[in-house]
């Protein structure tokens, strides 16, 4: 009887090691698992904002945001705005509130003010965003139609022939 007790104690010890191996395995996949898609959630505001200011990279003098009194400066990058309410968020075309972000529309970076781990930006998380500088882009391309409007019987067509389209000054283009 005093053998099936000891076996009885080892079997209850072992079963709590094995428990909180277990436990601990399942919180330490749970605490990444959360990190990971905090992460993965600032990526993706920062992706938003970069792709709202490259829309805006034109006409941003026109909306309405107030610059920062002094241009921050971080990593040799000059932020002359600072995008926090919603508002400021609106008037880019995002319709959520999203964490703080420096702003700089002529060279389309972005920097985020809370950042995760000492991250701010998407060249932190190993993101390269190209950005072509203004030698690279391509030159305009210009597409001239000839279109004819021409009467129907109680309506217009418009009549385009293949001639009268010019690609960038070639009709051969086409």
């Amino acid at each position: 009887m005093n053998t099936n007790k000891g076996i009885t104690l080892v079997v209850l010890v072992i079963t709590i090691i094995v428990l909180l191996i277990l436990s601990t395995s399942a919180v330490y996949v749970g605490y990444d698992t959360i990190q990971k898609s905090a992460q993965q959630r600032y990526i993706s505001q920062l992706k938003e904002v970069q792709e709202a200011v490259r829309m805006h990279k034109d006409d941003y003098t026109y909306l309405n945001l107030t610059p920062m009194e002094s241009a921050q400066q971080i990593d040799g990058i000059s932020y002359e705005y600072e995008l926090k309410t919603e508002a400021d968020f609106n008037e880019i075309g995002l319709a959520n509130s999203i964490d703080a972000m420096y702003v700089n529309f002529e060279t389309l970076q972005i920097y985020g003010v809370k950042g995760i781990d000492g991250k701010h930006t998407l060249k932190d998380f190993g993101i390269e965003d190209y950005v072509p500088t203004k030698e690279e882009l391509p030159n305009e391309s210009n597409l001239d139609l000839n279109i004819t409007l021409e009467p129907k019987e109680y309506s217009w067509i418009y009549i385009i022939k293949n001639e009268d389209i010019n690609y960038n000054g070639d009709s051969n283009k086409l």
